[in-house]
């Protein structure tokens, strides 16, 4: 049996573990409270406190080196890039009336992408408030889809250059997000996908059901359950 070991506790329930540069690993808890933690001394830094109603839902996302935290209410229309070491609010980004419903920076955190409630995959540079592009739109759509009354995107995941993101009608898409170029999309169902993760070459994405896929590089995608 594996050992359970309790590393830390917080003064409010845990919300968003974010892998950071090792051995660290963002923390925000529901009282929106910032932590870094290091998993080898095992010693937690409270960062700081976000000024926001604590009742809200928000989405996050740290930068690789735990220096900027992106942060946006699912209510609103803006995002806010935080200076972790100096707290302060470097950056607005305007939505356009859209709400976030899912954020990621690049793996070396020169670009970040903000997934919206329209289907939207916005792509900036973290050190310009002008929006780079827009990447694609969900659904994907075909004679099967209609347009959606409630759309969204529901997951975002980098490797390298490549990003794969997914939404409304269950397509993913990726593409090689600096160059806008080299697109591919997979149809592996109409389920919503509420996960996604580079893996060895291969695409794994877990939805809604329970079930993982897996999509090799032929585009093959084997239920496994």
């Amino acid at each position: 049996m594996p050992l359970e070991t309790c590393l830390a506790h917080f003064e409010s329930p845990i919300t968003h573990i974010h892998p950071l540069t090792p051995p660290f690993v963002g923390i925000i808890t529901a009282a929106h409270d910032v932590y870094l933690y290091d998993t080898q001394a095992r010693y937690s830094q409270k960062l700081l406190h976000l000024n926001i109603p604590q009742e809200s839902d928000a989405v996050y996302a740290f930068d690789p080196h735990a220096s900027r935290l992106l942060f946006g209410l699912r209510e609103g229309g803006v995002l806010h890039m935080v200076d972790l070491r100096n707290k302060q609010i470097l950056s607005r980004f305007e939505l356009d009336q859209q709400s976030p419903t899912a954020l990621s920076f690049s793996p070396d955190g020169a670009y970040f992408v903000c997934g919206t409630d329209q289907g939207r995959v916005l792509l900036w540079r973290s050190d310009s408030t002008t929006l780079v592009a827009r990447l694609h739109s969900f659904p994907e759509y075909t004679s099967l889809y209609t347009r959606p009354k409630n759309n969204f995107v529901s997951a975002l995941a980098f490797e390298g250059k490549r990003l794969a993101t997914s939404g409304y009608g269950g397509t993913i898409v990726v593409t090689e997000y600096q160059s806008h170029t080299k697109t591919r999309r997979f149809h592996p169902g109409a389920m919503r996908i509420n996960a996604l993760l580079f893996s060895h070459g291969s695409l794994i994405a877990g939805n809604q059901e329970g079930s993982l896929v897996k999509i090799d590089r032929r585009g093959k995608h084997p239920n496994q359950r």
